[in-house]
């Protein structure tokens, strides 16, 4: 389950309010979807729930633990091992395979043994 609390991001000096106070939970198996403007926060939110950008305030738990609260090396740890992201743009890296790209988390994690199978078989 993923929770917001009162998420609100800031950019700027003066501080331009991009995200106003957003609440909401999204049910582990719920699909849902995100819809705006261009440059209405879609993608500054989706940075916040994946861990690749903090809120200004605010708290996203996911499964119950608040990643506010999570040190740098606690949150790539995390990020590696429970959220997956797929980017409107990729960035492969070009010296590794197809493989090796997929693997990368695993690598983090010194995981590549346990997830080769599946990540074999996410490529099939």
């Amino acid at each position: 389950m993923i929770e917001c609390r009162g998420i609100i991001k800031e950019f700027g000096t003066p501080p331009q309010r991009i995200l106003h106070d957003l609440s909401f939970t999204i049910g582990d198996g719920e699909f849902v979807s995100i819809s705006g403007r261009s440059g209405s926060g879609k993608s500054t939110l989706l940075y916040i729930i994946s861990t690749l950008d903090s809120a200004t305030q605010g708290q996203v738990l996911i499964d119950g633990r608040d990643i506010g609260t999570m040190n740098i090396e606690q949150v790539h740890h995390f990020r590696n091992k429970n959220v997956g992201f797929v980017f409107q743009f990729h960035y492969l890296l070009p010296e590794l395979t197809a493989l090796e790209n997929v693997l990368l988390p695993a690598r983090n994690l010194g995981l590549i043994q346990e997830k080769t199978k599946m990540a074999e078989s996410f490529l099939e």
